[in-house]
């Protein structure tokens, strides 16, 4: 695998043992960095970022479009990787095994009487509509599809690239934000009057109501989509989360 000298669409087949292969073989320079390149921005979206930062000319601009300050920032893997690590070893602190996750962030007295899954808050707002009043065992309206990619437990992208969710997923899920994360996004549209939701909100939406997202259906496909910096807004949610956690 060499480098593409034209932009245009490229499908690749291949597996990441065999990318892995490449380097700890030691191929040609240029098999290894594609490899490399490969392996790094597959799943975050960016490899056309990272195909155009190896080819040897710059990118000119479209018939129309302005190269100048407003060109897209180039997408840096050290920075996003920087956030998922710290993300993981803020999740890890976090994690106290006599008390609730839920009730420390939203800063509840009792935080410290039960566990995640005994928390009497959480049972009352629901893990499959995402709505509050009721809990899943009670729901009776449709629930709502966690997208592909995602645990459903916890809510975080399974992909070990992010290095954020650990154990099987699913029922078997071991993350500690487990039992935890599914309440705090519902209070994130439905409560926005909870002083930890306003905190968790503006560190989400720094500009308020023009980036917040208005129906609970565009919200919902916001927390599963990636944006410029390939981050995904449930991780957002989590980072806003974890900040706000009182000391």
């Amino acid at each position: 695998m060499g480098r593409l000298r034209q932009a245009g669409p490229c499908i690749i087949f291949t597996t990441g043992d065999d990318l892995r292969a490449i380097i700890l073989k030691r191929f040609s320079a240029h098999a290894c960095e594609m490899a490399e390149l490969v392996l790094e921005n597959r799943t975050a979206g960016s490899l056309q970022d990272a195909i155009y930062k190896v080819m040897d000319a710059p990118i000119e601009a479209k018939e129309g479009e302005d190269a100048g300050e407003d060109a897209p920032a180039t997408f840096r893997y050290d920075v996003f990787q920087h956030f998922c690590v710290q993300l993981q070893r803020q999740v890890a602190e976090l994690q106290d095994g006599g008390s609730c996750s839920f009730c420390k962030i939203m800063d509840r007295p009792e935080a410290t009487q039960h566990v995640n899954r005994d928390c009497p808050a959480c049972k009352r707002i629901c893990g499959g509509c995402f709505e509050l009043g009721h809990n899943r065992q009670s729901c009776k309206s449709n629930h709502r599809r966690i997208a592909g990619g995602f645990c459903v437990m916890c809510l975080m992208p399974v992909d070990p690239v992010y290095g954020v969710h650990t154990g099987r997923y699913g029922p078997d899920c071991t993350n500690g934000m487990k039992d935890c994360l599914k309440p705090i996004v519902a209070l994130l549209f439905w409560a926005p009057r909870n002083p930890i939701v306003i905190r968790i909100s503006q560190l989400i939406w720094p500009e308020g109501f023009e980036q917040k997202p208005v129906t609970f259906g565009e919200y919902w496909d916001w927390l599963w989509t990636a944006s410029n910096d390939h981050v995904y807004g449930i991780l957002k949610v989590l980072n806003a989360v974890i900040q706000c956690v009182p000391n």
